[in-house]
């Protein structure tokens, strides 16, 4: 046992650098762990001191001259931290046991409301909900409402940032042919509300298109437009040519008409949330197409 000048009292250290430091050195080279380890605590009131430091108790675990463990008490909190050497002017805090009650890990910042607080992005509540990105959890569970976090990933890369959701309907209604070279819906389109870009929707359109001898030229596709838009329909796939075929008919019945039911499908993916119209879309590439005309049309839509 040693009582250094400046009152310091060590035991089995005779120059110890704290108000109690309790020190031994192994031979045994032999065993693991390390071969000098250092316990001590002292107390800081001088005002002189840094505003961290002033009025602290501290308590030491050093196993070297570097990674020191601290406790301190600071602003009524207790915190646990690591520094570079004893004296180290910037600790810094792994754990934080706050003065009313709460447990920090990473950061010394509180978010009001949550108990338990890793960084600032994640804590539980006093209630047991759990917050990501949210200070104020209102659920077991509460994702932020950022649509650029991945809040859930599963292991084939599929992210999901929504609940499964559901949205399903149809309209019907008089479809119309677009003039030649223009692409636009042929079906009445059907609206529906994408609330996410993982989100997809299934179309399913039907169409009577009335036809000519003279018809040909015209191909329908699935087809999209955000509304608000000014532009053509987003045309989906390869598309497909409605014409009518006048083998055995007498070209001079020119006025014959063919009234079939047309189909197109698809399912449009990576839209961003907004209303859409869908349903089918067509463009008339010829411009010997002018022997087109059209009935009803149905389009059933699902957003999953």
């Amino acid at each position: 046992m040693f009582v250094a000048d400046d009152g310091n009292m060590g035991i089995g250290s005779s120059s110890p650098d704290l108000s109690l430091e309790v020190a031994r050195t192994r031979n045994k080279t032999f065993r693991t762990g390390p071969l000098e380890t250092t316990m001590g605590v002292r107390h800081d009131s001088v005002t002189s001191l840094p505003t961290f430091t002033r009025n602290t108790n501290w308590l030491y675990f050093r196993t070297s001259e570097s990674g020191n463990d601290i406790v301190r008490n600071a602003d009524s909190d207790l915190r646990f931290m690591r520094e570079a050497t004893i004296d180290d002017p910037n600790p810094v805090t792994q754990m934080t046991l706050t003065s009313t009650s709460k447990l920090l890990l990473g950061t010394t910042t509180e978010q009001p409301g949550l108990n338990f607080q890793v960084g600032n992005l994640f804590g539980i509540n006093n209630l047991g909900r759990m917050g990501f990105e949210s200070a104020n959890p209102l659920a077991k569970i509460h994702f932020a409402n950022n649509s650029e976090t991945d809040c859930i990933r599963f292991p084939n890369g599929t992210v999901q940032n929504t609940a499964p959701f559901t949205s399903a309907g149809y309209t019907s209604g008089p479809g119309g042919v677009p003039a030649v070279f223009v692409t636009a819906f042929v079906t009445p389109p059907k609206l529906v509300v994408v609330q996410h870009k993982s989100q997809h929707v299934f179309v399913l359109a039907h169409q009577q298109i009335n036809l000519t001898v003279e018809s040909s030229g015209l191909n329908i596709y699935v087809g999209y437009r955000r509304v608000g838009d000014t532009g053509f329909p987003t045309l989906v796939g390869q598309g497909m040519e409605v014409a009518f075929s006048d083998q055995g008919v007498s070209p001079t019945f020119t006025t014959y008409w063919h009234k079939g039911p047309f189909s197109v499908s698809a399912i449009i993916e990576n839209l961003e949330p907004g209303t859409y119209q869908v349903g089918m879309a067509g463009r008339q590439d010829f411009p010997s197409g002018s022997g087109y005309g059209a009935g009803n049309g149905y389009v059933t839509a699902f957003v999953f």
